[in-house]
């Protein structure tokens, strides 16, 4: 997150356990081939609470069933959170985490102030590793220099302050595709501008992480 007196946004730790989400497909000598999945993220702004405009990565996310602010992000905006208290779930039903309160903001397009979309977001004190888990280099999206995109710089690995859930993901797709036979990278219109998904095949050294997405129960909301 940044705003413009430079506040930044850290890096946010993983919540979720670390696990090898890749294929391997192809073994050579020096490096192993493998398959990660590019998850759509927006860029938006968020007023905080002196009325400045702060920048905001967001990652949409329509397995997750509440959409999610960090604790650090919160902090930096010095917005007001109220108690809600929800037990967050991973695989396997398993416990993650508990949110810390509950906020209330618009998320505004970097490209049309006019379009906003109120959210309510359950407080964590972490969400995810930077996204997405590789560098994408330009010959996977030359197909998209031209396109209005959700996040200008979607293809560098950087931190997440928000994840918009399902509550909210759907509201903001509008029809519109952009794809290329060269590319499995496809572009999806929305209120934010393009997002881009896809599945990418890298030659790494090592494995990348894989980001679990959660859903949440509600246990206690005072």
């Amino acid at each position: 997150m940044s705003s413009n007196k430079s506040h930044h946004a850290q890096g946010q730790n993983q919540i979720e356990n670390d696990t090898n989400p890749n294929k391997t497909v192809t073994v050579s000598v020096n490096s192993i081939q493998t398959y990660f999945s590019l998850i759509p993220t927006i860029r938006v702004s968020i007023k905080n609470i002196l009325g400045e405009n702060c920048q905001v990565r967001v990652m949409t996310d329509s397995g997750s069933e509440s959409t999610f602010i960090s604790k650090k992000c919160l902090k930096l905006l010095g917005l007001k959170r109220k108690n809600a208290r929800l037990q967050i779930r991973g695989l396997q039903h398993s416990n993650i985490a508990m949110t810390k309160g509950c906020v209330e903001m618009d998320l505004v397009s970097l490209h049309d102030p006019k379009v906003k979309l109120p959210v309510k977001a359950y407080v964590l004190e972490k969400l995810t590793a930077p996204l997405p888990t590789e560098r994408i280099y330009e010959t996977h999206f030359s197909h998209l220099k031209n396109a209005c995109l959700a996040d200008s710089i979607f293809f560098i690995p950087n931190d997440i302050d928000m994840i918009l859930g399902s509550d909210y993901f759907f509201s903001i797709l509008l029809p519109g595709q952009i794809t290329c036979a060269q590319s499995n990278l496809i572009a999806q219109n929305s209120i934010f501008g393009f997002l881009i998904s896809g599945k990418l095949t890298e030659s790494l050294n090592s494995n990348s992480m894989l980001n679990l997405h959660i859903n949440s129960t509600n246990i206690d909301i005072s």
